[in-house]
């Protein structure tokens, strides 16, 4: 036996014997939240660590697994990527036909992407500002129920989706705006005839047609298409290669819906922004933009509670958090609080990831390990009470082993008595007469 093996029995059997777990070190240290630039950029992938690595708890975040398989809709939920403190601590793709290289059509979360280059496109110079009037960009066209209100909408109003535009998103099919405009020969010309409905900037109404004018009015300013200028302003620097993008007949790229990424790329996206628009030390959205695009403008649905709408991002307020939401359940949450990003794809349509976000996500931050006991002992004095307990172990049945054999050697057998006595016997007997 090895003296390794030997070591090892003698620690265990002791360890045993004591009844005592084998110490650990108790002044590992844990990485704390820090506002210092990202030690690494993930253009060329996304490196992973532990979620205990980043504060995060492993137990936590597979009961979060856990809940969503035993949803009734949970089969239909595809991936979700876990980013904190730019690193991957969690990634499941449930669906099988489905992984980190896959692109997904993330819907509306595109709206995001556009109002970004919005904001890019008005930080360059190629158009003023969000005051600017939507129709002085279209002034070539045109444009039927015209009056003094539509002319008065402006870019902000449009990014609010309080434009008063007269449209009907909800429910899709073959009876929504949304429907209309795809099956037009021009999709821009489409919205701007739509007649008003409310005075421009009094009521929030959700309007994929005004986000695809924003789209028009960066592909008609910036000097190339919108799709160009995304390539190589946004994507190209972060690392973003494999997409795809629906385009109008005309050829422009839908500002509403349709642009399909990896959830790992829309994790980069959510990334930029968390990281207030600068990407390994260059501004690629003004910070500026990334502030004001994401504050909490206006209340959706007459819901004074948890719900905001910033420029084309909503707003959760309970746990202030901001996110792009497509259809069927794509999402990219940023929480800068937490040095989060959360991604979600799915393809369901009452899809909600609220309750995953405020009961499971984010109760997992700040997770540290319980403090360790302090164990009595030192190592070496274990060791030597290991030695001591073994010494005994293999001294004590030697001792009582001997003992016997001795004890064995002084006694008479059972045998060597009755000749003994046969023998004493013979002696004491009278000699027969002679």
């Amino acid at each position: 036996m090895s003296s390794r093996v030997r070591l090892w029995l003698t620690t265990f059997l002791a360890l045993t014997l004591l009844g005592v777990a084998p110490p650990i070190r108790n002044d590992l240290q844990f990485p704390s939240q820090v506002s210092a630039a990202p030690d690494y950029w993930p253009t060329d992938g996304w490196r992973s660590t532990s979620p205990e690595a980043q504060e995060m708890s492993s137990y936590q975040l597979q009961a979060m697994e856990a809940y969503i398989r035993q949803l009734g809709w949970g089969h239909l939920v595809r991936s979700v990527v876990i980013i904190r403190n730019g690193y991957i601590v969690w990634e499941t793709y449930f669906d099988p036909a489905y992984g980190p290289d896959q692109r997904v059509n993330i819907f509306s979360c595109t709206k995001s992407v556009t109002s970004a280059l919005l904001g890019m496109a008005i930080d360059e110079g190629h158009i003023v500002g969000v005051n600017e009037t939507l129709l002085s960009f279209f002034t070539g066209r045109t444009i039927a129920n015209q009056s003094i209100e539509k002319d008065a909408i402006t870019l902000k109003q449009v990014l609010t989706m309080t434009s008063g535009l007269a449209w009907d998103e909800w429910p899709y099919g073959p009876t929504s705006s949304y429907t209309y405009m795809t099956d037009s020969p021009d999709w821009t010309q489409y919205v701007l005839d739509r007649p008003m409905r409310y005075t421009p900037g009094a009521v929030w109404d959700y309007n994929s047609g005004g986000s695809h004018l924003l789209s028009m009015v960066i592909n008609q300013t910036v000097g190339n298409s919108t799709l160009t200028y995304a390539d190589s302003h946004l994507f190209a620097p972060l690392g973003i290669t494999d997409y795809d993008w629906e385009t109008d007949p005309q050829g422009v790229v839908a500002g509403g819906s349709n642009l399909h990424l990896t959830p790992r790329d829309m994790a980069k996206f959510g990334y930029l922004f968390l990281n207030n628009g600068t990407w390994d030390g260059e501004e690629l959205v003004p910070a500026s933009w990334v502030n004001v695009s994401t504050a909490d403008h206006v209340t959706p649905y007459n819901d004074t509670d948890s719900i905001g709408y910033g420029y084309h991002w909503w707003i959760n307020r309970p746990i202030d958090t901001y996110l792009a939401i497509g259809y069927n359940g794509q999402q990219i949450n940023v929480v800068p609080e937490h040095n989060l990003v959360v991604v979600f794809t799915a393809w369901y349509e009452q899809a909600s990831f609220t309750t995953i976000m405020e009961d499971y996500i984010i109760p997992a931050i700040g997770y540290l390990p319980p403090p360790l006991p302090v164990f009595p002992l030192s190592f070496d004095q274990i060791t030597l009470i290991a030695f001591v307990l073994m010494g005994a172990v293999i001294a004590i049945p030697l001792v009582v082993e001997g003992y016997f054999q001795i004890r064995n050697r002084r006694r008479p057998s059972v045998e060597e008595s009755e000749s003994e006595a046969n023998d004493a016997a013979a002696e004491e007997a009278p000699s027969p007469a002679t």
